[in-house]
């Protein structure tokens, strides 16, 4: 009894022979890949522990109905935030273009106190400064006043001294003290001058200006006293 023989189609072998290759190559490029997932596996259940971990702090304080709303507020707002975002971009770009300006502001700055430093302007107010301390410390506020009150006083005696017939009056007295004779005079020269209206009237001012540097001595010597209220 002979044995049957079962023929096979060299087509249908080749396409076998090619599958298998494919999957040995499939294969073999997944065998990375499920290398890094035996890897991963202890990194991604870690990292789902301390997920679970945060959200559970979050129990209370956050519902989905919270995340919900929030999203419904930004569609609402999504004019409104394209709007801030674009002046966003509107302010970055003028830091951008004022950036130059600033940098040449500031090294031109840099120069000029520099220049100041040179000079000793920083000196001399650290100076000012201290002789301000001190003059606050040494003057309390009313004596402040008090000196304000004096200044006044002799600006007005300046004032005064520098009116035209002041003026015309000292410049006739320094011309007098320069032209003084020489030699003392007689007594007939005294007589003589006596006799001259200008030297009667000079002595009269001068008489004049002695009685009230005298009324002004004894004003100081005795003050008003206030009326005891």
């Amino acid at each position: 009894m002979s044995t049957p023989t079962i023929e096979i189609d060299s087509g249908l072998t080749a396409r076998l022979e090619r599958t298998c290759d494919r999957i040995e190559r499939l294969e073999t490029r997944l065998m990375p890949l499920l290398e890094l997932k035996e890897d991963l596996q202890p990194v991604v259940n870690e990292a789902f522990r301390n997920l679970i971990v945060e959200l559970d702090e979050l129990d209370g304080h956050f519902r989905a109905e919270d995340a919900l709303e929030l999203l419904k507020r930004l569609l609402r707002d999504t004019r409104q935030l394209t709007a801030m975002l674009q002046r966003l971009e509107q302010f970055d770009d003028l830091v951008t273009d004022l950036t130059p300006l600033v940098n040449e502001a500031a090294k031109a700055a840099i120069v000029e106190l520099g220049e100041l430093e040179r000079r000793g302007v920083f000196r001399l107010v650290t100076a000012l400064r201290e002789v301000a301390e001190r003059f606050n410390e040494s003057y309390p506020p009313e004596r402040v006043v008090e000196l304000g009150d004096r200044m006044i006083g002799l600006l007005q005696v300046t004032e005064t001294v520098g009116a035209p017939n002041s003026l015309r009056l000292l410049e006739a007295a320094a011309g007098g003290l320069g032209d003084a004779p020489r030699r003392a005079p007689t007594v007939f020269g005294l007589v003589r001058l006596a006799r001259d209206e200008d030297t009667r009237r000079g002595l009269a001012t001068m008489l004049e200006a002695c009685r009230r540097l005298g009324r002004a001595a004894a004003e100081s010597d005795n003050p008003p006293t206030s009326a005891p209220g």
